[in-house]
Formats: C-alpha cells, sequence, structure tokens
C-alpha cells in the first residue's frame, strides 16, 4: 500500500508538522506543480503526493518510533535490512510488481553528528558518491528496486544547516499567538508556543504566508516525479 504498490508518490518527513508546512506551500503554490496538487473549480485541493503518517499501528506491527531519525531507520531496514527484516527483498522473490512512484525519506539539512539527518547517513551505510550527491544535489537514491530516495532541505543563503522552519520569513516566524511567539524548544507556555501550534497556524493561514522558499525543496520533489 505504501512503499511496494503505491498509487502515488510518498513522503516520509521526520515530523508531522513537516508534513502541514509542506501541504500549505503546495496548496499556495499549486499552479506551480501540478504534478504534487490540483484544485478543482469549487477551490477543493487533491494532493498527488502521499504524506506517510506514523501512526501507533506501525509501531505495534513495526516497532517503529513516531518520528526522528529511529523512524526512518526502522523503515530503511524493510527496504535494505537483513534477512527476514527486508520486505523488499521479501516482495522481490514474490515476483511482486514494483510501482513506479518514488518514495522520499526527507530530513532537515543539519550535518551535526547528533542531529537525525547524520545518524541516518551513517545507519545506511552511504558510499562517499551518495553523500557527495547528497550535499551537492540535496537528494540520492538509496534503493533502485523501490525507487527510494533521500532528500534533505535545500539551505536558505547564509546558513550551514536548517530545518523547514528556516525556510518561513522573520516576519512569519515573529507571529504572535494568543499573546505568545514561536520557539521550536520546549519553553514556558505562557510566554511560547511550540511546533504543533506554528505548523496548524501556517496550514490554516497559507494564503497569508510566504512561501518562496519553499520552491527549491518542491521543485527536486517535482523533479524526481516526473
Amino acid at each position: 500500500t505504501h512503499f511496494i504498490n503505491n498509487q502515488k508518490p510518498v513522503l516520509i518527513t521526520e515530523g508531522k508538522t513537516d508534513i502541514l508546512y509542506i501541504k500549505a506551500a503546495l496548496k499556495k503554490l499549486y499552479e506551480e506543480y501540478p504534478t504534487m496538487v490540483s484544485k478543482d473549480s469549487n477551490g477543493r485541493f487533491s494532493f498527488h503526493v502521499s504524506f506517510f503518517n506514523k501512526t501507533r499501528h506501525w509501531k505495534y506491527f513495526f516497532g517503529m518510533s513516531k518520528d526522528g531519525a529511529d523512524a526512518m531507520k526502522k523503515l530503511y531496514s524493510f527496504f535494505n535490512g537483513n534477512g527476514e527484516n527486508n520486505l523488499c527483498d521479501y516482495f522481490k522473490r514474490q515476483n511482486a510488481i514494483f510501482s513506479k512512484n518514488p518514495v522520499f525519506f526527507l530530513f532537515d539539512n543539519e550535518q551535526n553528528s547528533k542531529r537525525p539527518l547524520r545518524t541516518f547517513v551513517s545507519y545506511a551505510k552511504l558510499s562517499d558518491t551518495q553523500e557527495a550527491e547528497l550535499k551537492d544535489t540535496n537528494h540520492t537514491l538509496l534503493n533502485e528496486v523501490s525507487n527510494l530516495s533521500l532528500l534533505s532541505v535545500p539551505l536558505p543563503a547564509g546558513k550551514d544547516e536548517c530545518e523547514l522552519e528556516d525556510l518561513f520569513t522573520e516576519e512569519t516566524l515573529a507571529t504572535v499567538i494568543g499573546g505568545r511567539t514561536f520557539s521550536r524548544k520546549d519553553e514556558d507556555i505562557t510566554k511560547y508556543y511550540n511546533k504543533n501550534i506554528f505548523s496548524k497556524y501556517i496550514y490554516k493561514n497559507y494564503k497569508n504566508i510566504d512561501f518562496s522558499a519553499f520552491r527549491p525543496l518542491l521543485n527536486i520533489i517535482s523533479e524526481l516525479i516526473t
């Protein structure tokens, strides 16, 4: 359903807030990305990309945590693991027909050794060529049979590392909600609101948000789908 015979390209992000950011950006820029989203005459949007949700069922059946690098590592083991963990090999032995729709693992572009991207790169044992390609183009192919690719967020000008939140303007990041300002960390909730509230605000108010800095990422995904 999700990775072998997926009817749409599948995008897997580190956290659930990332999904809302990308959906909001696509709704704002829908005319530029017809392979990923469309809008009908009634103003309803249809996404042509599937956004993977790490539900409790995935944790129960596959031992997968909901967020971060550990969840990505667990999923990757089903594509490229050893023995019975490698479900990709299992379906290949059953002569299953693999979808041509790609699957993407999307990470924040943080190369610090303790951050999720660096942890995943080490776990997946990327070759020097793959690491160089990831650094230069923000994507590299991980598994040819299942069309699985690793993506990182293109760096905005002047930054050495970035999260998806760094693609928003300073004006958007300074939005005051209920007398509180945005914080990426768990701080005093009487003064700050978190990523969860921020992402819901972005999704609800997408028409008024500047998503210009999202274009490099959306361009990569669109081109790989094509």
